[in-house]
């Protein structure tokens, strides 16, 4: 099959995408990278690891207070977090592997810029209680199918949006505070309801 954009829409595009912001916006800067990889020879696997490369860098920058910089790595990371599946789906080298290397990454990152943000703003307690609870307490093989709610502004992609906003206007400070709080507290609420549902 020729390597149109129309063509790589037809095969790489998910019949639906629940998180909006990937849905309406990064899906369609997404299929453009998608374009240019699929034309050498890098695996899916391969963009899952730049990914979080990327991923990672942002997480660096935010805790050197750069945090436009390193949003915009972020940013980087999520489009090419698009882009592993579609690359995958377009030389069919989807696997459980490459479901779990992308998860573990995930598992890395989101924490590690709740770390970074708040080393960055000077709130490293909120910051490390922020990361330490962003991890949903689901088994690894059940994380990658939990349905994301109205709760999207606490988990990825959304508090990596809210924070490249707020990055943008030159405010973080009560951001992480909101999330060192919010986050723990919502967790525990969580624990608190599997145990109910265990004694019922």
């Amino acid at each position: 099959m020729i390597k149109t954009i129309k063509n790589l829409k037809s095969v790489c595009r998910k019949d639906f995408d629940s998180e909006p912001y990937a849905k309406y916006v990064i899906r369609h800067i997404s299929i453009y990278i998608t374009w240019l990889l699929v034309r050498t020879s890098i695996t899916a696997n391969q963009v899952t690891v730049l990914q979080n490369i990327f991923g990672v860098i942002g997480t660096v920058l935010f805790g050197y207070g750069k945090f436009i910089t390193g949003a915009i790595f972020l940013q980087i990371g999520f489009i090419l977090d698009c882009c592993d599946g579609e690359v995958a789906r377009w030389k069919t080298q989807e696997s459980k592997a490459g479901e779990y290397l992308d998860l573990m990454g995930h598992r890395i990152v989101i924490p590690l810029y709740f770390f970074g943000l708040g080393i960055g703003t000077g709130n490293i307690v909120m910051g490390m209680l922020a990361g330490l609870f962003s991890q949903k307490f689901v088994r690894l093989s059940e994380a990658g199918t939990q349905k994301q709610s109205y709760k999207w502004f606490f988990l990825y992609p959304g508090s990596m949006i809210m924070m490249t906003i707020f990055a943008i206007s030159g405010n973080l400070n009560w951001l992480i505070v909101f999330y060192g709080i919010t986050i723990p507290i919502g967790r525990l609420i969580q624990v608190y309801k599997m145990f109910r549902r265990m004694d019922e």
